[in-house]
C-alpha cells in the first residue's frame, strides 16, 4: 500500500472518530421547533410573523397554532430571528422581539405567545407583548402530568397587574384552599423566563387562580380538568377582571402540548 493511501485512510478514520465523539457539525442536530399562542384577551385575532414572514396568522384569543413546527435554523451571526405580532387586518406592529440564544437554538422546542392588551389605554405595562419559553417535551412517566404555569391576567384599568397563585382545591372541602395538594404561589405577571414546571397526578383535578389581599384568599377563576397520563400543558390564568364580556372574564385554561 502506498504512503499516500495510508495517509488518506488515517485522515478518514480521524474524521469519523471526531464526528462520533460529538465534534461533528452542529447541522447534524435537528432544527428548532415553535408553537404560537394568543393570550391577549382584547384582540379579535393576531398574526404572528417570523422574520417578517406570516407564520401563524389569525389566532384568536386562547387560540394556538396546530402543533410545534420545525423552522430552518439561522445562527445569530447570520441574522437569527425576530418575531412580530399585529392585529389581523392591521399593519401596526404591537410588538417585535429579537430572539436571543438559547431560544431557537438547534434541537430546542419553543413556545411563543402574546400577553397583554392591544389597547392598554395608556397603561404601558399592560401593552401587548411577546414572550418566549423553551420547554421540555419529553412526556412525564407514570400517572403524571406536567404543567407550565403562566399569569396573563389583566386587572381593571387603574390597577397594576398582580402576582397570582395557581393551586388545587377540593370542591367538597373549602378549607383545602389553605392546604392544597399542588400549588405554585406568587406567579409574576408575564414571566419572561421559562418557569419551573409543576408535576401533578393525572386524572380529574380542580384548580383555582387567586390573589392574596390583606391575608384573605381572593379567588379569581376556577376550573375542573381531566389531565391525561404523560400530558404536558400550559396552565394559564388569563382574561380581564371585571369585564362585562363573559368571554373575557378571568379563567384558568389548560392547553395540551404534544410530546416528542
Amino acid at each position: 500500500m502506498s504512503l499516500s493511501v495510508k495517509v488518506l485512510g488515517a485522515m478518514v478514520l480521524a474524521s469519523l472518530m471526531v464526528s462520533g465523539c460529538g465534534g461533528g457539525s452542529a447541522s447534524s442536530q435537528p432544527d428548532p421547533t415553535v408553537r404560537f399562542v394568543n393570550f391577549s384577551p382584547d384582540t379579535t385575532s393576531l398574526d404572528f410573523a417570523l422574520n417578517d414572514e406570516p407564520t401563524a396568522p389569525g389566532l384568536t384569543y386562547l387560540g394556538s397554532s396546530a402543533d410545534f413546527s420545525s423552522v430552518d435554523f439561522i445562527a445569530p451571526v447570520d441574522g437569527g430571528y425576530d418575531i412580530t405580532i399585529t392585529q389581523t387586518g392591521g399593519s401596526l406592529e404591537l410588538d417585535r422581539v429579537v430572539v436571543s440564544p438559547p431560544f431557537f437554538n438547534r434541537d430546542t422546542d419553543n413556545l411563543v405567545f402574546s400577553i397583554g392588551l392591544a389597547n392598554p389605554s395608556g397603561e404601558l405595562l399592560k401593552r401587548a407583548q411577546i414572550l418566549i419559553w423553551q420547554i421540555n417535551r419529553t412526556a412525564p412517566t407514570g400517572n403524571k402530568a406536567r404543567l407550565y404555569p403562566l399569569n396573563a391576567l389583566q386587572r381593571p384599568a387603574g390597577f397594576e397587574n398582580d402576582v397570582i397563585t395557581l393551586q388545587t382545591i377540593d370542591p367538597g372541602n373549602p378549607a383545602s384552599i389553605d392546604n392544597p395538594q399542588y400549588t405554585r404561589p406568587d406567579i409574576p405577571y408575564g414571566q419572561g423566563s421559562t418557569p419551573a414546571p409543576l408535576e401533578i397526578d393525572s386524572g380529574v383535578q380542580t384548580f383555582i387562580g387567586r390573589r392574596g389581599e390583606t391575608g384573605a384568599a381572593l379567588e379569581v377563576a376556577r376550573t375542573q380538568f381531566t389531565f391525561e397520563d404523560g400530558g404536558i400543558y400550559i396552565a394559564v390564568i388569563s382574561g380581564i377582571e371585571g369585564s362585562s364580556n363573559s368571554a373575557l372574564q378571568p379563567k384558568v385554561t389548560f392547553i395540551r402540548l404534544s410530546a416528542d
